[in-house]
């Protein structure tokens, strides 16, 4: 059973609390824990920047030249990508950028040119199958913010419990009852996720209009 630290922190305030030590204490007073896996890490160094300059690149008929201001400090990157422009906010995975075991961004050279990062598509960074090009931020973007500050659902950590420990406790068998179980060992308090304010019964006869948003999806 994988627990995410996200849905969890609906329920439970996870402020100031390492993931690792709360797997630590979940196996030490309620389930044991298997491992801590932090979703999508290489967001935190994939900023916000901004491309103050577009050109072709002079060894290489698909691929441009691309000044890029990342708020603090200006970088040249050679990009392959058909659809981004002088005065874009982009995404630029940073040198030492870690893509799971797959690669890391270095700075190298390209047809000749030096290129210090990688401006990314939304598949690259793991988020949609958009490939068609690098991402586009809105305008008023600030410079220099990073993937997991612009979208922090993208960014999760979550642990996984052993669920043989847990066959005895079915108040633990959903991320309400972990919640609860945090909240109950940190003190802190717990907000159920059933709407309350739902009435338990109705008067006979009522009637309730049905809307089908996607009457594709539910043809019957």
């Amino acid at each position: 059973m994988w627990l995410s630290f996200n849905i969890l922190s609906r329920m439970v305030d996870l402020s100031g609390l390492d993931p690792d030590e709360v797997a630590l204490r979940l196996t030490m007073s309620t389930a044991e824990t298997e491992g801590v896996e932090r979703m999508n890490a290489h967001l935190d160094t994939i900023i916000a920047v901004k491309l103050l300059d577009v050109r072709p690149h002079p060894n290489a008929d698909k691929l441009t030249l691309c000044d890029a201001d990342t708020g603090s400090e200006k970088l040249r990157v050679v990009c392959g990508a058909p659809n981004h422009k002088k005065g874009d906010i982009v995404a630029l995975a940073t040198v030492g950028t870690q893509f799971g075991g797959e690669f890391t961004v270095k700075k190298t050279k390209i047809r000749g040119e030096d290129s210090s990062g990688m401006l990314c598509s939304e598949k690259e960074m793991g988020l949609s199958d958009d490939h068609s090009g690098i991402m586009i931020l809105p305008v008023d973007t600030k410079l220099g913010a990073t993937m997991s500050e612009l979208f922090p659902s993208w960014r999760d950590t979550r642990i996984e419990i052993d669920n043989k420990s847990i066959t005895h406790r079915p108040d633990l068998w959903s991320h309400a009852g972990f919640a609860r179980e945090i909240a109950s060992l940190y003190g802190r308090a717990y907000t159920s996720p059933v709407d309350r304010s739902i009435p338990k019964s109705f008067p006979a006869g009522a009637s309730f209009d049905v809307r089908i948003d996607s009457p594709d999806g539910a043809p019957r």
